[in-house]
């Protein structure tokens, strides 16, 4: 186990120093507001600016925040230098007079527990003219098992200059994120004023986030950086990953050190399959407005012109069944099988708005491949929040599943797997003196399907049937942090608003949406 908590004789004689921190305190600079931006994602880092060519590339690039690793040098001087395989290694006290002619934000990495204390007393030197982001940290555990820096002696250095965010890594091969260094890691931080930030590596990041996210639910101070580890080699899941967690934390507390191709992938990812929320900027789930039905001309115009945030529509082949079915699909809810609108229309209308999501309800399998094919040779102009819903489970009351599982995912995985799929049970009316419920095993059969998937999932369930589910409803939320539910109503049914009060109640706010009429929607805490 690493211990985080040990003395470093090298470190405790510069400490008197410089002890007292200069009198004029500096607002400590979040990121975010520095630089407005609204999003962790939108923070553009320069990784590894170790040389005087890094040190000017980095000037003349987009970039918000430069990066360093500093260890000591091997000269007689003996001072804090950057780390370097090529080139000429620069003395911490030039580099950081360099990128303080710019305005850009800075991030030190500290190899060695050698190069801290000297390194502090550099950055304390200059700390007037700090007015920018700073980060200043190392690893907590490296790839040996070990600490490269004295975490504890660290915290006491660091905390001389209180404008900066104290940074901590894990830069381990395959072992995730350990909640006894976790902890021992929180004890040691509890009552500093500092914002600190964890960086953890992308390949230990699935495995890690539950742990990860205990650590930043102690405080608002905690921050998260994801990033890739030099020349690694990542899974094809990689930005399936990085989206689970963002889905799953504030957009505002996450940053990504990663390589430009992936920060792109990612910055799409988030918008079509990442949390509608946040594309609408909201912090409540059922503040989404839903056009529910909009299969009509008339009524894709009401949506569009009105406060709509997530337009809801069916889809079938034209004729679908009949003598006269073509390949065509269109916006109809069976019975009716003929529309005057036809998705390729219906999407073509929706796509140049930008401000409203889309939530795409196959009626029929033969539907999927040819609607899904329409919407992949125009994914360069889908900007939106995309759902794909079908039925693919038989569920309370409900008749015989008409959707084969097997086939639609391999339909919406294969067209447009950036989207958030909605996978829900067929469902009937509930009967006088009856109670129906979503049971444990219909539970247990959908996580069987979902589980391996990479993609987000909404379960979409029946408002009258969920207060008496919720146990069973609750259990399957709890196997995955990918899981949302979506509550809708049919107009068959009697529903209490105390049910949904009930409800929304019981889990976290980003985690249940509500498709339903004004007077049913569940009232806010706050």
């Amino acid at each position: 186990m690493v211990n985080i908590n040990e003395s470093d004789p090298h470190l405790c004689h510069m400490t008197e120093k410089f002890k007292q921190p200069t009198t004029a305190a500096i607002k400590f600079m979040d990121p975010l507001e520095h630089f407005r931006v609204k999003d962790g994602l939108e923070i553009n880092i320069f990784k590894a600016v170790n040389t005087k060519e890094d040190l000017r590339r980095s000037q003349d690039g987009n970039f918000h925040i430069i990066q360093t690793y500093i260890t000591m040098s091997q000269t007689e001087k003996r001072e804090p230098v950057t780390e370097t395989s090529s080139g000429t290694p620069v003395p911490l006290s030039d580099w950081l007079d360099t990128v303080l002619q710019t305005d850009k934000g800075i991030q030190i990495h500290f190899l060695t527990a050698e190069a801290i204390t000297p390194a502090i007393q550099i950055i304390n030197e200059r700390r007037m003219q700090l007015q920018r982001p700073v980060f200043l940290g190392g690893n907590v555990m490296s790839k040996d098992g070990q600490n490269e820096i004295n975490v504890k002696r660290f915290i006491e250095l660091a905390s001389l200059i209180p404008d900066v965010t104290l940074s901590f890594g894990f830069d381990t091969n395959d072992e995730p994120c350990g909640i006894g260094t976790l902890q021992t890691l929180w004890n040691l931080v509890e009552k500093l004023m500092q914002p600190i930030n964890i960086r953890v590596p992308v390949h230990i990041l699935k495995k890690s986030w539950a742990r990860v996210k205990w650590l930043t639910e102690k405080s608002e101070r905690i921050t998260v950086t994801i990033f890739e580890k030099e020349n690694s080699v990542q899974e094809s899941s990689y930005e399936y990953d990085l989206l689970l967690v963002r889905n799953d934390f504030s957009r505002r507390r996450l940053y990504f050190d990663l390589p430009e191709s992936r920060l792109q992938k990612l910055r799409k990812l988030a918008v079509t399959a990442g949390r509608a929320i946040d594309f609408f900027d909201l912090q409540d789930a059922s503040k989404i407005i839903w056009s529910h039905a909009t299969n009509t001309k008339e009524k894709l115009r009401d949506a569009l012109q009105g406060h709509t945030m997530m337009i809801e529509a069916d889809i079938l082949l034209q004729a679908q069944g009949t003598m006269n079915q073509t390949n065509v699909p269109v916006m109809s809810h069976p019975p009716s099988v003929y529309s005057d609108l036809t998705f390729e229309e219906w999407i073509d209308t929706i796509l140049p708005i930008k401000n409203k999501g889309v939530k795409l309800d196959f009626k029929s399998l033969e539907a999927v491949e040819p609607t899904l094919s329409i919407l992949n040779r125009r994914r360069l102009l889908v900007n939106c929040p995309v759902w794909i819903n079908a039925d693919i489970l038989q569920g309370p009351n409900g008749p015989p599943v008409i959707m084969k599982a097997d086939v639609f995912l391999q339909y919406c995985l294969k067209l447009f797997p950036e989207a958030t799929l909605s996978l829900g049970w067929t469902t009937g009316a509930k009967k006088e003196n009856e109670t129906p419920v979503y049971t444990r095993e219909q539970m247990t059969e959908i996580h069987q399907i979902c589980k391996n998937l990479n993609q987000p999932v909404t379960f979409p369930v029946r408002a009258a049937f969920v207060r008496d589910s919720w146990e069973h409803l609750d259990w399957l939320l709890q196997q995955s942090r990918g899981y949302t539910l979506t509550v809708w109503t049919s107009g068959l049914d009697t529903v209490k608003k105390a049910d949904m009060d009930f409800i929304y109640r019981q889990t976290e706010n980003h985690r249940i949406y509500f498709d339903l009429p004004n007077e049913l929607m569940p009232d806010s805490i706050f």
